[in-house]
C-alpha cells in the first residue's frame, strides 16, 4: 500500500514540476501530497473542509519546514480567487460527490480558477466483476490497520470501512466510468469561453489497491 502510495506523490509531483506552480489542491487533507510539492520549490495552496484536517497538514508543513497557504472553505470558489496553472484534487476524493450537480460543481470551480492552458488532474476508480469478488465483505490488512469494503452495483456506491486499534470510519464512494467523466468534463467545457479553457486529465486507479494508470485526457 505504501508503494502506491508513493507512486501517487510521484505522479502529482511530477504534474507540478511541469506546471511551474503555483498548485491548488483540493481536498489537501493531511497533506500527503502537497508537502512533497512544496518541498519541491513550488507554492501550494491547500483547501478542505476540515479544519482537523487543516491543523494536521499545519503540523506536517513546520515539521518538513515548508510553507503551505492553506484554507478552510467547503468551495473552491470561494476560498481561492488566484488563478493558477494546475489545479489537483488526489486520492480519488472526488468520489465523495455522490450527484452529477456536485461533481459538476467541483469541476467547474476548478476549471474557472485555471488560467488559459491550465490542467484540472484527478484520479478516481471504478471497480471491476475481479475487484468486487477480491474485495466484496472482506477484511483486507493495510498500514496502517485493515479495510473491508461493500460494493452495491445497481448504485454504483461503495460502502469503505477502515479501522486500526483505536477508532474505525465508515464512508461511501460514488462512481462513473471513465467515459462518464469525460463527458461531465466536456459539458463544462463546451460551456466555457475559448479563452480561459484549459484541460482535464483523468488518473484511473485499481480499487483494490490503488494502482495508477497513465492519465488521459478528457477535455481540452
Amino acid at each position: 500500500m505504501e508503494r502506491e502510495r508513493g507512486r501517487g506523490r510521484r505522479f502529482y509531483l511530477e504534474e507540478a514540476r511541469r506546471s511551474g506552480g503555483p498548485v491548488l489542491e483540493l481536498g489537501v487533507g493531511t497533506g500527503r501530497i502537497a508537502v512533497p510539492i512544496a518541498a519541491d520549490g513550488l507554492r501550494v495552496i491547500g483547501v478542505d473542509s476540515s479544519r482537523a484536517m487543516l491543523d494536521v497538514c499545519a503540523r506536517r508543513a513546520a515539521l518538513a519546514g515548508v510553507q503551505l497557504d492553506l484554507r478552510g472553505r467547503r468551495s473552491a470558489g470561494a476560498a481561492v480567487k488566484e488563478h493558477v496553472p494546475l489545479v489537483i484534487c488526489p486520492f480519488r476524493s472526488l468520489l465523495h460527490m455522490h450527484t452529477d450537480d456536485d461533481r459538476l460543481s467541483v469541476l467547474r470551480a476548478a476549471h474557472d480558477l485555471l488560467v488559459p492552458g491550465g490542467r484540472f488532474v484527478f484520479d478516481v476508480f471504478a471497480p471491476d466483476a475481479a475487484d468486487i469478488a477480491q474485495t466484496q465483505d472482506r477484511w483486507l490488512e493495510r498500514e496502517p490497520g485493515s479495510s473491508s469494503t461493500r460494493v452495491d452495483e445497481s448504485a454504483r456506491t461503495l460502502t469503505l470501512t477502515v479501522r486500526d486499534d483505536e477508532r474505525e470510519t465508515t464512508m461511501a464512494l460514488a462512481w462513473l466510468s471513465p467515459d462518464e467523466w469525460r463527458d461531465s468534463s466536456s459539458d463544462r467545457a463546451s460551456r466555457s469561453k475559448p479563452a480561459t479553457a484549459g484541460s482535464t486529465a483523468l488518473r484511473t486507479t485499481d480499487a483494490r489497491h490503488g494502482m495508477g494508470h497513465p492519465p488521459r485526457r478528457l477535455s481540452s
